[in-house]
């Protein structure tokens, strides 16, 4: 019978939640270690939540080797492909992406050329480019702004 922290058969999906219970799990044993045993008692279940916390990290371990394995197989014929100077296919960058596991790096080479082949396929208008543009013109103004304040752009991209 296989013994699981938090219960069921809850499993990490992406690495942001691995490093979310790692965390949770380092501060008990944290809190617990700054402890000092009154009795025999205390010294015994300092005992048992060291060897809870190592047991829950043999876990994120397994969970992220298992991860990493994923992406790995994500990115075997994505890179096979740019090794043989092919095109990845549209699937292909799809399973990539669409894998948390995956690498920033990977992850930017991958949405370049899914960009690219979205542009072949299907080229856009003058006017949905002129729209992405305003599109990410707003978002870059959005960030650089003032938390709490709202700029209000015109139909060209300007603040009034």
């Amino acid at each position: 019978m296989a013994f699981n922290l938090f219960g069921g058969n809850s499993t990490i999906k992406s690495p942001e939640q691995l490093a979310e219970r790692r965390a949770l799990v380092r501060s008990l044993m944290a809190r617990q270690l700054g402890q000092r045993p009154r009795d025999m008692w205390d010294g015994i279940n300092n005992l048992v939540g060291a060897i809870g916390s190592r047991v829950a990290e043999n876990q994120f371990d397994k969970a992220e080797a298992e991860g990493q394995a994923g992406a790995e197989s994500a990115l075997r014929p994505f890179n096979e492909a740019l090794a043989n100077k092919r095109t990845p296919d549209l699937g292909m960058l799809t399973g990539v992406l669409s894998n948390p596991w995956v690498k920033p790096g990977q992850r930017s080479v991958a949405e370049d050329l899914y960009k690219q082949q979205l542009e072949a396929n299907q080229p856009m208008t003058p006017y949905q480019k002129a729209l992405l543009d305003l599109d990410e013109r707003k978002l870059a103004q959005s960030r650089t702004a003032p938390s709490g304040n709202i700029v209000k752009l015109d139909s060209q991209g300007n603040t009034r």
